[in-house]
């Protein structure tokens, strides 16, 4: 991640496009920010939600299309080609960039 407030190149923008942009630091990136837990969130998102965020999950862990991300009762699983992968066994670092920042 680029320093806060330092300039970032757009890979890929379309030509004629700014080639820089701004990058903001946020305070939900403070080490011992208390974060929302992901896997109770993403439990509990109404269906059309639910698929949207597992899209969205499946791109940021680079798993192939074919890749299902499903809710078993509490828990999220993200069915591959390899097995069922649990979202929990994911990384702090995953997780937070999938749940929202806790309000107030």
């Amino acid at each position: 991640m680029a320093p806060r407030g330092s300039p970032r190149s757009d890979r890929g923008a379309p030509s004629g496009a700014a080639t820089t942009r701004t990058v903001h630091g946020s305070r939900a990136l403070r080490p011992g920010t208390r974060l929302t837990d992901a896997t109770h969130w993403l439990a509990h998102l109404d269906d059309s939600l639910f698929d949207y965020a597992g899209r969205a999950l499946r791109r940021v862990l680079l798993e192939p299309d074919g890749t299902v991300v499903e809710r078993r009762g509490d828990r999220i699983v993200l069915s591959t080609a390899d097995g069922p992968k649990d979202f929990d066994e994911l990384s702090d670092g995953y997780r937070a960039m999938i749940a929202p920042r806790p309000t107030s």
